[in-house]
Order: structure tokens, then sequence, then C-alpha cells
């Protein structure tokens, strides 16, 4: 349903884990 916002979230660490 919220796969949107699931993707955006996984996306968001990822960014997080290069930072």
């Amino acid at each position: 349903m919220d796969q949107n916002i699931i993707d955006q979230r996984q996306q968001d660490e990822e960014r997080e884990l290069i930072h």
C-alpha cells in the first residue's frame, strides 16, 4: 500500500550511510 513511502525511507537510509 505505502510502498512509495517505504522506498523513500530506504533511499533516505542509504543516503545517510553514504554521508
